[in-house]
């Protein structure tokens, strides 16, 4: 039973971000950091690139022949020079090939201003856990941090406040005072809380012969 995972994340304006996205990860458990560059320009710190447990991965001719040996490729290929998104997929599945090639058991996309979070075990425990039950996917509904100060230096360490998923409103219990709060705010309104997305991010068991499908899920590949 493989319970090692790996992240990709296809990373952009860097600062305040990159040293506390990679040394939480690594600090939970997660062998690997797959870190694409999506501007060619962007520079990653030495610290950073120099670690053995992360992989730098320039935008460049090199990784474009690499995206053409990926199952989206066809899918993605029309929209690579005007659409993040089908950067970020192509990227993921190219670092879904890598994992696997080395023996890793886990992949999990998300972006560079995302923390991953499990609750009362290990992350081995927790893949352990998933990969008991053959799963092949799982969505993790995401909270969003909502900033503190307009010039924060390190965002995850200065953002205390989280807007409430709205797919786990009801299966949470607010006091009297905070649901007040909720109420007067108005953002419940619109039935999100939510300024961008909701729909979560997805990690993916690299055994299960699954594909992206968006930046969001994997799903079956498409048949032939």
């Amino acid at each position: 039973m493989n319970t090692s995972a790996v992240i990709a994340s296809t990373i952009r304006d860097i600062d305040g971000f990159v040293d506390d996205f990679v040394d939480y990860h690594l600090a939970i458990g997660f062998k690997k950091i797959f870190l694409f560059l999506d501007d060619p320009a962007e520079i990653v710190p030495p610290h950073i690139a120099d670690n053995a447990k992360v992989m730098v991965i320039e935008n460049d001719a090199c990784l474009h022949r690499n995206w053409q040996d990926t199952p989206g490729y066809q899918r993605y290929m029309p929209f690579i020079n005007q659409e993040v998104m089908a950067r970020q997929c192509l990227n993921c599945e190219y670092a879904m090939q890598l994992a696997a090639e080395h023996g890793y058991g886990w992949l999990l996309h998300i972006d560079l201003d995302e923390l991953f979070v499990v609750r009362g075990q290990s992350l081995s425990e927790h893949f352990a856990h998933l990969s008991e039950r053959s799963i092949g996917t799982v969505v993790y509904r995401n909270f969003e941090g909502v900033p503190e100060a307009l010039d924060s230096k390190s965002v995850f360490r200065d953002i205390s406040l989280f807007r409430v998923n709205q797919k786990k409103m009801n299966q949470l219990r607010f006091s009297e005072a905070q649901q007040r709060a909720i109420e007067a705010s108005g953002m419940m309104s619109t039935g999100t809380p939510f300024l961008l997305y909701a729909n979560g991010k997805s990690v993916v068991r690299l055994e299960a012969d699954l594909v992206c499908s968006g930046v969001h899920r994997f799903k079956k590949p498409d048949p032939i």
